[in-house]
């Protein structure tokens, strides 16, 4: 929800509030409108988990469409070189060259290659 919400934020503050509307905005506000009926939709699953898994996969598809396929998605937990774990995380965001410590479907990345997470 909060990605959801920070998206139409963007949208509003950066596009709508100019007189002179950016090329841009009719594509964003058509995208935050996709993202946002995914959302609604999934409200009317019953499970929490079932929710949550959806929401984090049209999220993921969104950023892997946008994105440079130089990037690499995860889930997990990201580690840094003074032993700081994060707990799970279900997105991450790495450099597709970006070592990581396997252990299933959810793996640790190094602090050092992550940029992003949420």
């Amino acid at each position: 929800m909060q990605i959801l919400i920070t998206l139409d934020h963007v949208i509003e503050k950066i596009f709508r509030g100019n007189m002179n509307k950016s090329i841009l905005y009719d594509y964003f506000d058509s995208i935050a409108n996709e993202l946002l009926s995914e959302f609604e939709s999934s409200r009317l699953q019953k499970s929490s988990q079932d929710i949550g898994d959806n929401r984090e996969s049209f999220i993921n598809n969104f950023l892997k469409d946008c994105l440079p396929t130089k990037f690499h998605f995860g889930k997990g937990e990201i580690w840094d070189n003074k032993e700081n774990k994060t707990g799970q995380l279900d997105i991450i965001i790495v450099r597709e060259d970006a070592p990581k410590l396997y252990f299933g479907s959810r793996n640790a990345y190094l602090g050092e290659g992550g940029l992003c997470s949420y």
